[in-house]
């Protein structure tokens, strides 16, 4: 399946996800990601190649309350585990 409509499908299902970019390197696709809660900006990215889906790095938290915080990186969230789920079952 073409990324466009893996973006576009996470964006149907996720509308949290406020921004949902594909960038290629030649064969390898990533998705990057980014949402908000309350107190958090998320940021990361998914590898997409060859039928498999898995995340590319960390995912970068960063404070919205406290603009000194540090950012942290963080192993897994639960929605970037439902929104890979979700892309699975399309490929």
């Amino acid at each position: 399946m073409e990324p466009q409509v893996i973006i576009e499908k996470i964006q149907e299902q996720f509308p949290q996800v406020i921004i949902a970019k594909n960038r290629s390197y030649g064969m390898y696709n990533y998705i990057e990601l980014e949402w908000n809660d309350e107190q958090f900006r998320y940021v990361t990215s998914l590898d997409i190649y060859a039928n498999q889906v898995k995340p590319y790095g960390f995912i970068r938290q960063f404070n919205k309350i406290d603009k000194d915080a540090k950012t942290e990186t963080i192993g897994t969230h639960p929605l970037v585990d439902e929104i890979i789920k979700t892309i699975k079952r399309l490929q």
